[in-house]
């Protein structure tokens, strides 16, 4: 009924990773392991055909940058050990739908929706990471981090008039 919109959502669908493509690296630019990293956990979420190894070079190739992974949050840590559930299930029920032929095709559905899912808050995570590197890099270039040392006059100051109209 709708094969004339075939080669539309082909090509559509197939385009969306192309979208993610030119914003990152304006950002990233200066981060080109994080900038493959970023690229391999897309490339694993909008893949036709999903598997375990473009998300274990995507997560190997984060390995590489442990001043970004510091600045992740526990969501990504999180997600990381909830992946293997979507993976096992979507094995199990791959098996009972095409094998045993008592499955139901919604489960790999939300299997596969799940496993994307995990992937792009660990995405999300890791570009937000390296943009707060990114930042902390440029302001402390800037000089904008307020020294302790530089205040401590002013709080001396503060501690000198409140002392005198203490007594």
């Amino acid at each position: 009924m709708f094969d004339r919109f075939r080669p539309y959502f082909s090509v559509f669908i197939s385009g969306i990773p192309a979208v993610f493509i030119i914003p990152l690296t304006i950002r990233l630019y200066k981060y080109p392991s994080m900038l493959i990293a970023a690229f391999q956990l897309i490339w694993s979420i909008f893949c036709p055909v999903p598997t375990v190894h473009t998300l274990t070079l995507g997560l190997i190739l984060i390995l590489l940058n442990p001043r970004s992974m510091i600045r992740m949050r526990d969501s990504s840590l999180i997600a990381l050990f909830a992946l293997p559930v979507p993976v096992s299930l979507f094995v199990t029920f791959h098996q009972m739908w095409l094998v045993t032929g008592n499955g139901n095709p919604n489960y790999l559905f939300f299997q596969c929706f799940a496993y994307g899912l995990f992937v792009a808050v660990i995405l999300l995570d890791v570009v937000s990471a390296t943009v707060k590197r990114d930042k902390v890099l440029r302001m402390a270039i800037k000089g904008n981090f307020s020294d302790s040392k530089e205040n401590e006059p002013e709080r001396l100051e503060e501690k000198d008039s409140g002392d005198e109209t203490e007594n």
